[in-house]
């Protein structure tokens, strides 16, 4: 009888529990129901290697790089592959009606170009020479950083390397600011407000060097007799914000080192660097037609040489830049150089 009691009271208590777990842990639904993600964005491809593939998630896109492509939402892995280069990869999260770029640079740099306005018989331009020169030589390679002198008017206009280029230097000074005084300086079309002050030089040049260029440029250049002849080539990477229209492109040349037996102006300098000496086509520069990402256009120039020049130190530069100005918060002047390149 006892036994009987004693059972009926553990059904009693198992039932409770059971009742307890049944209903305690029951999850509550959601208030609103659950929508899956649906949708697609745009992804925009650029790079600059030739016949490179794409693959999406690991699977193989077989349409040329520098392409559009609709995902559907959520995370992909973007696998460029390019023959004779290491494969990039990029993650992007693509959200629905959203558009996106990727740009993956396999052997093109960003060349960053100054613009070095002196005279010979301007005091402060042996220290903004002197702050050129070292950063060429010392600190960044001629990948990286070039430079071209357009030696100036002011304030001798007897500056004998002014007098052999003047209608060049005048085209430039008419560019940016006819009544621009020495010693001034341009990194990649940007007015530096001190052109002594190597720190905001070196800002600027920091602050330019990491951008991912629009185009790749190369330049070889190569005496022929009494002539110097360059061979350009452009490729567009990446045409995204630029104004073609209001696109140049600027061919100086320039030589390397130019020496004299005693100083020329007041300042005290013999040597000089970078000094313009010709311009291969117009000295106003050369229109460059619009351009699809991936195109490519190649084009021939040529130049005399002077007699008082030195061939061996002869080197073509080539810069695209905007017409487009701008100025900053402190009036500085802003022309944007989309890249640079030297036949050296």
């Amino acid at each position: 009888m006892k036994l009987t009691k004693q059972m009926a009271v553990l059904r009693s208590v198992l039932f409770v529990l059971l009742a307890a777990a049944h209903f305690g842990c029951k999850t509550q639904p959601p208030s609103q129901p659950l929508t899956p993600v649906t949708g697609s964005g745009t992804v925009h491809i650029y790079t600059d290697a030739d016949n490179a593939v794409v693959k999406v998630d690991n699977q193989q896109v077989f349409t040329p790089a520098d392409s559009v492509l609709s995902l559907p939402s959520g995370r992909h892995t973007i696998i460029i592959i390019a023959p004779g280069y290491s494969y990039q990869s990029q993650t992007v999260l693509v959200q629905a009606d959203s558009s996106y770029s990727l740009t993956f640079l396999f052997s093109t740099v960003k060349t960053v170009l100054l613009e070095d306005f002196a005279n010979v018989d301007c005091k402060p331009c042996v220290n903004s020479n002197a702050i050129i020169e070292d950063l060429l030589k010392n600190v960044y390679p001629r990948t990286k950083v070039i430079a071209v002198k357009y030696p100036s008017k002011v304030p001798s206009p007897k500056d004998p390397m002014y007098l052999a280029a003047k209608n060049i230097v005048e085209n430039r000074l008419n560019f940016y600011d006819p009544t621009m005084g020495c010693p001034s300086l341009f990194v990649d079309g940007y007015q530096i407000s001190i052109a002594t002050d190597s720190g905001e030089i070196n800002t600027q040049i920091r602050n330019q060097l990491p951008l991912p260029p629009a185009f790749k440029l190369g330049v070889t250049g190569q005496v022929n007799g009494n002539n110097f002849d360059i061979l350009v080539t452009i490729k567009c990477i990446n045409p995204t914000g630029v104004n073609f229209s209001r696109l140049k492109m600027y061919m100086p040349l320039i030589q390397k080192v130019v020496t004299y037996p005693s100083a020329p102006g007041s300042n005290g300098e013999k040597e000089f660097y970078n000094v313009t000496r010709a311009m291969f086509g117009d000295e106003n520069g050369i229109g460059i037609s619009p351009m699809k990402a991936g195109a490519r256009v190649s084009a021939t120039f040529s130049v005399p040489i002077s007699a008082d020049w030195d061939k061996t130190k002869l080197a073509a530069i080539v810069y695209l830049q905007s017409q487009d100005r701008s100025f900053n918060k402190d009036g500085m002047i802003w022309n944007p150089v989309f890249q640079a390149a030297s036949s050296d």
